[in-house]
């Protein structure tokens, strides 16, 4: 489909609530599931098979860990005893990996988790849509048209830190829903997605950072784009990596784009910070790191970013690829 009759479509399509209602096109395998009560922890994407041209595939697990055992109405698989409670794993089979993109390489659009882990979206590709499931109630929206996969952003969901709204990005545009009410409205002129509060949406251009009211669309100020940002749940701070040094974590005014003194994580002294991977509260960051010399990763850390101390964090994966971050402290 031409992409400028898919964005008028697009945007007369997003004035209306959106649920999952209409059937999936064929051709994939779309996730149906009961109650999942337990949080979830994190998501890592399934292995994708071995081939000579771009990866395409879909499959992540999303997983979690109780201090109880829980009565699971979806299918998953319980892995055993995790520290005095239980582990749990779900495959989200429609959920994609590994898509093409039009330069003949593939892109991984990335799995959002909510802070609270009850909440999850992707782009499915069965329903070949961006797509949010509520695992408690089993509700699942519908956050986008059907869109084509050739113009997919890395890392093209974003969750607010209440859990109620979702900003996704086809390439083309930003679509944004409250879950509570289903209703979705389209952001023109920006191409990516970074974070959504309660009142603004944080999206890029290009290089740049772009601002936009949630509720009327309206755009607000733009600055440069710092690669590998992550948004605080205050909608107050950007987080990237530093560039001199690269072992420091740089805070930006999330209005002004206004850098901040570089913050060094104590103690660590060996290890180099890889990337910033989520907030875990307004003063709490997750950083992944790795061993200068060789660049062997070394583990998940939560930074204090009022005082630069850093802390283990325990009960993630290794080193993935990806990681989608939910209920996390």
């Amino acid at each position: 489909m031409n992409l400028r009759v898919l964005a008028v479509a697009a945007v007369l399509w997003a004035t209306a609530a959106c649920t999952s209602s209409e059937p999936p096109p064929p051709g994939g395998l779309e996730w149906k599931h009961g109650a999942i009560p337990v949080a979830i922890r994190y998501a890592v994407p399934d292995t994708c098979p071995e081939t000579d041209g771009p990866p395409e595939c879909a499959s992540w697990m999303i997983w979690a860990f109780t201090d109880k055992q829980a009565k699971l109405v979806a299918d998953y698989d319980e892995t055993g005893e995790a520290e005095g409670g239980r582990s749990y794993r779900i495959r989200v089979p429609d959920a994609a990996v590994w898509v093409p993109t039009s330069g003949g390489a593939a892109v991984m659009p990335g799995f959002s988790v909510s802070r609270d882990g009850h909440r999850v979206a992707y782009f499915s590709v069965a329903r070949q849509r961006f797509v949010a499931h509520d695992l408690p109630s089993g509700l699942v929206r519908d956050l986008s048209p059907v869109v084509g996969t050739a113009g997919l952003p890395t890392e093209a969901t974003a969750i607010s830190a209440d859990g109620d709204g979702f900003a996704v990005s086809d390439g083309e545009q930003v679509f944004v829903t409250d879950f509570g009410t289903g209703r979705t409205t389209a952001l023109p002129r920006a191409d990516g997605v970074i974070g959504i509060t309660r009142d603004t949406v944080f999206a890029s251009s290009g290089d740049t950072v772009v601002r936009f009211l949630r509720g009327s669309g309206a755009r607000l100020n733009d600055f440069p784009l710092p690669s590998g940002a992550r948004l605080s749940p205050d909608g107050l701070r950007l987080a990237v990596v530093g560039e001199q040094p690269a072992d420091t974590i740089e805070l930006l005014d999330a209005v002004t784009g206004e850098r901040r003194e570089p913050l060094r994580p104590s103690p660590l002294k060996e290890p180099t910070v890889s990337s910033a991977e989520a907030w875990l509260s307004p003063k709490a960051l997750l950083i992944r790191t790795f061993t200068a010399g060789t660049q062997e990763f070394t583990g998940f850390f939560s930074l204090d970013v009022t005082t630069g101390r850093t802390a283990r964090v325990k009960r993630l994966p290794l080193d993935p690829e990806a990681v989608g971050i939910g209920a996390v402290s």
